[in-house]
């Protein structure tokens, strides 16, 4: 398989088992058909599960998705730390990050994020 494909299918596969863990969550079986699910992902994933859309529709059994960046939907990454921990491994550099942490822009923020 080349590595396009694989792509594609773990997309798929990581789209279909984040929908069953929701469903799960709500207690919505998988045989209650659903009108819409949203996936926001980052861009070049767009394509990816566009392309295997009729199989996530088909195995989570909802009529519509609607595939998205996360900018579309003003989603605010907010990190939190726990300073017991993080202090014990930073030693004195613990006080450095406190500091960092508020000043961090979107794009950092998604980078520790990841």
């Amino acid at each position: 398989m080349n590595e396009e494909v694989e792509g594609k299918l773990a997309a798929m596969q990581r789209v279909i088992q984040l929908g069953r863990a929701a469903r799960d969550q709500y207690n919505v079986i998988l045989k209650t058909p659903l009108r819409t699910i949203t996936v926001i992902t980052d861009p070049p994933m767009t394509s990816d599960i566009e392309s295997l859309k009729t199989y996530i529709l088909e195995e989570l059994t909802i009529t519509e998705i609607i595939v998205t960046s996360n900018e579309d939907y003003g989603i605010q990454l907010e990190i939190k730390v726990d300073w017991p921990v993080l202090r014990k491994k930073l030693k004195k550099g613990g006080k450095l990050v406190r500091d960092a942490l508020p000043r961090l822009s979107k794009r950092s923020s998604e980078a520790v994020a990841e």
